[in-house]
């Protein structure tokens, strides 16, 4: 008989699972007899890992799997013991357990919650995984990406109100690991994580958002693998490079920061606290800042969004923005690089989430403070923001630490960072969606899409790239992606209201058929209150609207999102789908031990590449990223690729095309001959989709 685990005592809030039937296995026998029927059935099975730690791509990490959770219908669960240090004598044959599963596999969709984690914890652990996984956070996302929390626990109290044991509620507040506690300790806690994932993929809501959005999902899996095996890889620091940073930032009195505070009451006339909101705000008054926000409490408002939309009006804006900025990036990108440097070595590991935002775009970091992250085996850093000095020349250059390989190796000047990112997918995205013809016909002349609409909105056609004026026809494409009013753009342009109002208004009349589609993309937006991008993502978009105070800014925001959706969650789709071209191509020709991804930035893919591959493997890459055809659309996406000893614009990456034709400044490639080239695949006219899984079947009830 099964192990019948006593609830009744459980906290009110957790009522719900006095219903739920959560049983431990002692034996083989008894797992073959709870799985049996769904494996002639071919019914689907909630499935779910317990682990040792969260370190589960932390290679030196002693990680091992404890258990794992079954469920083959709402309610019921079993936890399956194989690794427990306490009660270990309740332990199953890990060997055997898994025949189960290679069983269940045979014939079963299993449905998860986080895969990325699971998946990985199997493999590492077993050296095999499932093959017919569905992720169901994928399929929660779908069905409303608005929201910012996706754990299990926070999903279930979202949609079904119900509490889901936390961990310390297990162990009473001891600090122990998974496999510290008794088997008998766990059950509720684990048949949970089996139960659930089957209970929300089995809702109406999912089920719609799977089908009206199947394609997306299809592309969300498929990009799993890839994700994973750029975790595994990880990325390498120079760890003197990140003290140099460090002795540079300096502090309050020493270095950069403190030429930068000292500038700072230079401008002031007087020394202030500059970590005190109430002084900051005083001195802005003093000073004629004349800032509309407000705190709570009815003050100035000081923070870096609200500051920066004003550097224009006073120096001493701009002066304490610039010492806010190099606080930031000394507390939150050095001192923790290199907090992770000492926990890890060169060998490190930074938290990339694929449903990272509304849009369908990756996102970085949030994995807790410094200390939470390192247990996760991460450095909570948003990597994808760090800090560039090619906008800002003041701010340190922290990409520089960023290094192919551990500098303390033999072969570590074998390998080069290598940087491939589509150029201004967005622009070309929006001329695909538009068919505006002024965009179309620049793209097509090899016309820097800035310059032409510095022409457009100044009525100039001899305005070009090298102008002063083309950061002004930045900032029309920046109004389309974000809806800018006038303030804005004369924010971003560092121009008068007046004289942002008549660029835009001579932009768009330019630009008829662009707005033409702004307009109507805003009407359907009305009308069916989403946004869908070109691979059918969908973002619903109803809270928008209201029909109480704020109704009509509720509404802009909508319109706003509603062609930033399109574009930026359709470059996402293009992204991600390169990403899983990119890594068939390498597993075709066998590269992965000469190529890895290291890092995703929103339109770029950052490698550790051998140097002697560089010039076989980059073209390869590029052509896959390049030859993505979208129906008919008229604008072809395009790529830039650079490469050096480290991740820096400033001082390591060279232009690889102007290397190869010889005129690279520096030859990070040794100039012998290069190897025998590997034969590559031969460039389609429109070439066929990756070949990506199927949708999953609806869950049984």
């Amino acid at each position: 008989m099964f192990q019948l685990i006593d609830t009744v005592h459980a906290p009110d809030r957790k009522k719900w699972m006095q219903a739920c039937d959560y049983r431990l296995i002692t034996s083989i026998q008894q797992l073959w007899d709870y799985v049996g029927p769904s494996i002639e059935t071919k019914k689907p099975v909630g499935a779910d890992t317990e682990t040792n730690s969260l370190a589960v791509y932390h290679p030196r990490e002693n990680f091992r799997i404890a258990g794992y959770n079954l469920s083959t219908s709402p309610g019921s669960g079993v936890y399956i013991p194989v690794g427990h240090l306490v009660g270990y004598e309740k332990n199953l044959p890990h060997e055997r357990v898994l025949d189960v599963l290679k069983a269940i596999d045979a014939v079963c969709e299993t449905f998860w919650y986080n895969y990325k984690f699971d998946g990985e914890a199997i493999l590492r652990c077993t050296g095999w995984e499932p093959r017919k996984w569905q992720d169901v956070m994928f399929m929660v996302w779908m069905f409303d990406p608005n929201q910012k929390r996706f754990g299990l626990k926070d999903v279930v109290r979202r949609i079904f109100g119900f509490e889901m044991l936390k961990y310390a509620d297990v162990t009473s507040g001891k600090v122990v690991t998974f496999d510290q506690l008794d088997p008998t300790e766990a059950v509720n806690y684990a048949g949970a994580d089996a139960d659930f994932p089957l209970r929300l993929a089995a809702l109406q809501g999912v089920q719609e958002a799977l089908r009206r959005s199947s394609q997306v999902y299809v592309l969300e899996r498929a990009f799993l693998p890839v994700l994973r095996r750029a975790l595994r890889t990880g990325t390498y620091l120079d760890g003197q490079r990140l003290q140099d940073l460090r002795a540079y930032l300096g502090d309050d009195t020493t270095g950069l920061l403190a030429e930068a505070k000292q500038a700072v009451f230079a401008v002031l006339g007087r020394e202030i606290n500059l970590r005190s909101q109430p002084q900051v705000s005083q001195a802005l008054i003093e000073a004629g800042v004349n800032i509309t926000e407000k705190t709570k409490g009815g003050g100035v408002a000081t923070g870096k969004e609200v500051l920066e939309r004003y550097v224009n009006d006073h120096p001493f804006v701009a002066s304490i923005v610039k010492y806010r900025e190099l606080i930031t990036a000394r507390d939150n990108y050095v001192n923790k690089l290199i907090a992770g440097h000492e926990a890890f070595g060169s060998h490190v590991w930074f938290p990339f989430n694929q449903i990272g935002a509304p849009t369908g775009r990756m996102s970085s970091g949030g994995e807790g403070d410094v200390e939470e992250s390192i247990e996760k085996g991460y450095i909570n850093v948003n990597v994808q923001s760090t800090p560039d000095p090619e906008k800002k020349p003041y701010l340190p250059d922290i990409r520089s630490a960023v290094v192919a390989a551990d500098p303390a190796t033999p072969d570590a000047d074998q390998w080069a960072v290598v940087s491939i990112d589509y150029e201004q997918i967005e622009a070309r995205l929006a001329a695909n969606l538009s068919r505006e013809p002024a965009w179309i016909q620049a793209f097509k002349d090899g016309i820097d899409i800035h310059a032409r609409n510095a022409q457009l909105a100044y009525r100039d056609p001899t305005i070009d790239k090298d102008s002063p004026k083309r950061k002004k026809g930045k900032t029309m494409l920046f109004a389309l992606l974000f809806g800018a009013t006038d303030e804005t753009v004369a924010e971003h342009g560092g121009i008068g209201v007046k004289e942002a109002s008549e660029l835009l208004s001579n932009f768009w009349a330019a630009a008829g058929t662009l707005a033409k589609w702004v307009e109507s993309t805003h009407a359907r937006c009305d009308i069916e209150k989403t946004v869908t991008t070109w691979l059918g993502r969908v973002r619903p978009l109803h809270a928008f609207y209201t029909s109480g105070p704020g109704a009509y800014s509720m509404r802009e925001e909508a319109h706003r999102l509603s062609v930033n959706g399109q574009i930026q969650g359709g470059a996402a789709d293009i992204f991600k789908l390169a990403a899983v071209r990119v890594d068939n191509m390498l597993t075709r020709n066998q590269w992965h031990d000469a190529c890895q991804v290291m890092l995703f930035m929103h339109d770029e893919l950052v490698f550790r590449m051998r140097k002697d591959m560089v010039r076989i493997i980059v073209p390869a890459i590029r052509e896959q990223m390049e030859t993505i055809q979208i129906k008919d659309w008229p604008v072809p996406f395009t790529t830039d690729a650079k490469f050096g000893p480290n991740w820096s614009e400033k001082s390591g990456l060279t232009s690889f095309d102007k290397w190869l034709n010889g005129g690279a400044p520096t030859e990070p490639v040794p100039s012998s001959p290069a190897p025998a080239p590997v034969a590559q695949p031969v460039r389609p006219s429109r070439p066929a989709p990756p070949s990506l899984p199927p949708p999953p079947p609806t869950p049984a009830r």
